[in-house]
């Protein structure tokens, strides 16, 4: 059975697929993950369109999102696109749009890495499973 993996990580199995579950489960998120991670990529946090986290296959099969990200000012996580965009192009629908994640190990210690303007394009190229990364640095496959 084969997958299609379309952009920011989101895994999902061929429509004539007969299994119950569309979300691929071959990865696992690791204890002291911030958030619960199903799969590479880009997640809004809860309660405010400015953070998001960043999943991270850190060894094959396993994620870690281990810090909670900021968009820069005048700009706003779009779950759609799973990106910062400018505050005009997204339409925001969490309670608070200028509110620090609570309730989170990272934001509850002020462990907010803010993404800087000119930088938004190479930090949402970045791969984000394990293989690519090492690619990515010049590391063979095994």
């Amino acid at each position: 059975m084969s997958t299609t993996r379309p952009p920011f990580g989101v895994i999902v199995k061929p429509e004539n697929d007969t299994s119950s579950s569309s979300v691929d489960s071959d990865y696992l998120s690791l204890p002291g993950s911030l958030y619960d991670c199903p799969a590479p990529g880009f997640y809004p946090a809860e309660g405010n369109c400015h953070e998001f986290y960043v999943c991270q296959e850190v060894l094959p099969g396993k994620l870690l999102a281990d810090t909670v990200y900021r968009c820069p000012r005048r700009y706003l996580f779009d779950e759609r696109t799973r990106r910062c965009q400018r505050e005009h192009r997204v339409s925001c629908n969490r309670f608070n749009t200028d509110s620090s994640v609570q309730g989170k190990v990272g934001a509850d210690s002020g462990d907010v890495l803010v993404v800087i303007e000119r930088f938004i394009d190479d930090f949402f190229s970045t791969p984000l499973t394990y293989y690519e990364t090492r690619r990515h640095f010049g590391y063979s496959k095994k």
